[in-house]
């Protein structure tokens, strides 16, 4: 519902227009009047209309004083003015302020309703259009701080024309990495990116994304025990409405062109008596949760679900489990299958290869089986039974 105002120094003509339209019926809340330009300056800035009907002349400050003075200070309300007869050059010194509308003294309420329909139109257009350029400007932060973290080469050109963006002047940054204990849904990210806009307040929030179990907050640096007495309300809140438990990390302050390497310390971060950083426990844990998944790889885990490098999280693996990705994927698919076949002998190579990632590739999984344990399925389900084959 849009917001309208008016000014004018004649009672009749306020209460005119105030009575005349039905302004609920279109899409429209009346906020109020004035009967000259001084007090009509501070209601308006303070109600912020979108529409504003106002006469030229008026004693003490004119309409075209009110209109000069709202525009200096960036108030975007559309203007309508009332001009009598002898007063177009007045409406015409309007239009230089962007004033498209004017209406000759006395209208009537076709004039006002004709006006005000093309109004509603402008305004409905406008809104569309920005909340399409927030949603496009949103999307493009979100894609550069994961461009960051895997590690995407920027030229200097791109850091000041991000710096831009970000509005960040000599500002430096933080991350804000929350950690759920599995992984969350489209929805529960969408709340808590709210949330969090809520908390830290639009300025502050530069950028947010997620991956697997986590959810990463760029903001912009101030008192560190500011920026954890928020995220701890974020927890709180979060806990609270949403029934999710998490946990936070807050990195060392930085230039936005460190990114990375924020990200890298808080991400190799281990709890006191963790076996494996947050980032290969996601991988983990991705893994156990999609082991039916054929297409399961390190390359779609890397850079459709934790946005890093593929190379790093092959090294960082290797390193905190002493074992290959495709080594350790392999050998927890075989896990799988004997598990599968111990709970139900009966059941068939073709489906046990499945549900295990093989596919449709029976032949295969009795191979890949028998290489890692010295049996084939169908032996194995046999030692099982204690039967012979």
């Amino acid at each position: 519902m849009f917001k309208v105002f008016l000014v004018d120094d004649e009672r009749i003509i306020r209460d005119g227009i105030s009575n005349i339209i039905e302004w609920e019926a279109m899409g429209l809340h009346l906020l109020g009047a004035a009967q000259d330009g001084e007090s009509a300056y501070a209601q308006i800035k303070s109600l912020r209309p979108d529409i504003v009907f106002t006469d030229i002349k008026m004693p003490g400050m004119s309409g075209l004083d009110l209109i000069r003075r709202l525009r200096q200070e960036n108030v975007n309300a559309k203007f309508v003015v009332l001009s009598g007869y002898n007063e177009f050059e007045f409406a015409s010194t309007a239009m230089q302020y962007g004033v498209k509308n004017y209406l000759l003294k006395p209208c009537d309420e076709d004039d006002i309703s004709s006006v005000l329909q093309v109004l509603i139109q402008e305004l409905q257009q406008e809104r569309q259009e920005a909340n399409f350029y927030k949603h496009a400007l949103e999307k493009t932060k979100e894609k550069f701080l994961q461009e960051c973290v895997m590690r995407r080469v920027f030229f200097k050109e791109d850091w000041l024309q991000h710096r831009q963006l970000f509005h960040l002047g000599n500002d430096h940054v933080r991350l804000i990495l929350f950690r759920f204990p599995s992984f969350v849904d489209y929805t529960t990210i969408f709340a808590i990116s709210n949330v969090s806009k809520e908390i830290l307040g639009e300025r502050d929030m530069l950028s947010s994304t997620s991956f697997g179990n986590s959810f990463l907050l760029l903001v912009r640096d101030s008192n560190r025990s500011n920026i954890a007495a928020k995220a701890e309300t974020i927890k709180e809140t979060f806990n609270k409405y949403y029934k999710i438990q998490s946990r936070y990390i807050i990195s060392d302050q930085g230039q936005l062109e460190q990114i990375s390497e924020l990200y890298d310390a808080i991400q190799n971060c281990k709890e006191d008596g963790a076996k494996y950083s947050d980032i290969v426990n996601a991988t983990i844990a991705y893994i156990n949760e999609n082991i039916d998944n054929e297409a399961l790889s390190l390359n779609w885990i890397a850079k459709e679900i934790l946005f890093l490098n593929e190379d790093y999280l092959s090294k960082l693996f290797k390193k905190e489990t002493g074992e290959t990705f495709s080594h350790y994927l392999l050998r927890k698919r075989i896990e799988k299958a004997k598990e599968l076949m111990s709970n139900d002998p009966m059941s068939k190579v073709y489906e046990i290869a499945v549900q295990t990632g093989f596919g449709r590739y029976p032949q295969y999984f009795s191979k890949v089986f028998k290489t890692y344990t010295g049996y084939s399925p169908k032996k194995f389900k046999h030692t099982i039974t204690g039967t012979s084959s």
